[in-house]
């Protein structure tokens, strides 16, 4: 028989042994069905806090989901599976019934900025869901979509910040786009709702993937910024896109879905070829370095720049509402809080290389870079992360979710999170040993619930928290 070919069989073994070096979660996970069935293993997520907190002690007390097992489709026990069906478009929600109110803001260096507003039908809910969509999404991408639907049905005005270049539908007026650990733009959006709901109107903040951790930065770098909000709740972000790309980058396909991310990005850039490349203002030379940014200054100092028109001054142009533009905050002398160098005779034109870039780092050596004004790629990394922030949030209640099996998040970064909790009494992290990246799809066998795992914990969470 072939099974007892010792050749088949020494192939079966180099196989496993392949899958268990290069995939070790995924090789474990494929095991997990059997096992749980088997010997009735509990798959409850971990739940880690100061124990002596009386804040995290109630809030476990009302969050019925954190003591209960978490079932994902027969499927969802594969992390990779969880992910490449969230990155698909849910066919199971139907979405494209809810629109929200989309406000414009000018902002100094040329850019406009939107966010868009949700009101339910009926606000029973003060506070209002400040969200903060992953790398390059906005209010139209599909799971944002999604939990908007619930944040409305619960009574909650919810407000979504759409990164810069990430809308198809509206080009870019300034020469960037959204910035990895940039968190100007979202101290712009929360300014305008502070003075379109006033100073006595909470927050509740929550930030996917990327935009944890921008909401971490944000809330960090600005201890005042806290007393308005709630909570700050983040899920499935990297923390550390340093010590990130100096682990092993095919451990679980993480070279793969790295190269799938910068194809996305590079496909959103190419949109804003014209602003990003061809009208970009920097005159580049042979050797790749800038001659001139005296156009740069001047746009900026004009409140024009590279297409702006009189919209920006005098009035009313698509939309755009009739303000002055706003500048981004500065929290140093060299770079505003999107990353952008203050200086810009740093700032080059992106590299024509950028469209043959198969990896972020390649991305950011040829691109991103030289639009904030980094000499190299190692301080552009360093810049991003969002780890020093922990420590100016010292009592704000956060509740920061990971899974396991995430492929574009290693579990190597769960440190960060589990040091935090050390710092604040009010933190809590919650890890799931499934659930992907950003899917926790849960439900039948094979079939999943309208509504994710993590759409249930973040709504029994806020509920339990204003019930301490």
């Amino acid at each position: 028989m072939m099974l007892a070919d010792p050749y088949f069989l020494s192939a079966v073994i180099v196989y496993l042994l392949f899958l268990y070096i290069v995939f070790p979660v995924t090789f474990k996970s494929v095991f997990k069905p059997i096992v749980t069935f088997l010997w009735g293993g509990h798959n409850k997520p971990t739940v880690i806090f100061q124990r002596h907190s009386p804040l995290c002690q109630k809030v476990m007390a009302g969050c019925s989901i954190l003591r209960e097992r978490y079932s994902p489709p027969l499927w969802g026990y594969i992390g990779h599976l969880q992910t490449i069906w969230f990155g698909c478009k849910d066919l199971l929600i139907i979405t494209d019934g809810i629109k929200g109110d989309r406000q414009y803001i000018h902002i100094a260096d040329g850019s406009t900025l939107t966010y868009d507003l949700f009101e339910p039908n009926e606000v029973t809910q003060k506070e209002i869901l400040l969200v903060v969509p992953g790398i390059a999404n906005t209010s139209e991408t599909d799971y944002i979509k999604s939990f908007v639907i619930f944040g409305v049905k619960y009574g909650y005005r919810v407000a979504v910040l759409n990164h810069i270049g990430g809308l198809k539908d509206i080009p870019i007026t300034g020469n960037r786009i959204f910035t990895y650990g940039g968190t100007g733009d979202l101290m712009i959006m929360y300014d305008d709702l502070v003075s379109r709901f006033g100073d006595n109107t909470k927050y509740i903040g929550l930030g996917f993937s990327l935009g944890g951790g921008v909401l971490i930065r944000f809330l960090g770098e600005d201890i005042t910024r806290q007393s308005k909000f709630v909570c700050a709740i983040s899920l499935c972000q990297g923390y550390s896109c340093d010590e990130a790309f100096r682990l092993p980058q095919w451990k679980e396909g993480r070279r793969v879905y790295n190269f799938m991310m910068t194809k996305k990005m590079l496909k959103m850039i190419k949109r804003h070829k014209k602003q990003l490349f061809d009208n970009h203002p920097a005159v580049v030379g042979h050797n790749g370095a800038h001659a001139s940014c005296n156009s740069f200054t001047n746009g900026i100092t004009n409140g024009v720049t590279n297409g702006v028109t009189n919209g920006v001054t005098n009035g009313v142009t698509n939309g755009v509402s009739n303000k002055k533009p706003v500048s981004v905050p500065c929290f140093s002398n060299e770079r505003d809080s999107n990353g952008i160098s203050t200086n810009l005779n740093n700032i080059s034109c992106p590299d024509d290389k950028t469209w043959s870039a198969a990896s972020f780092e390649a991305l950011d050596e040829y691109f991103t870079r030289r639009m904030m004004g980094f000499s190299c790629v190692s301080d552009l990394i360093k810049w991003t992360t969002c780890v020093p922030h922990f420590q100016g949030i010292p009592h704000l209640p956060v509740l920061i979710v990971n899974a396991y099996d995430d492929p574009v998040i290693p579990p190597e970064l769960h440190k960060y999170p589990i040091e935090f909790t050390n710092y604040n009494p009010n933190a809590m992290f919650v890890r799931t040993d499934h659930g992907g990246h950003l899917g926790y799809f849960e439900g039948g066998w094979f079939f999943h619930n309208e509504m994710r795992w993590t759409d249930r914990l973040i709504f029994q969470y806020i509920t339990a928290l204003k019930n301490v």
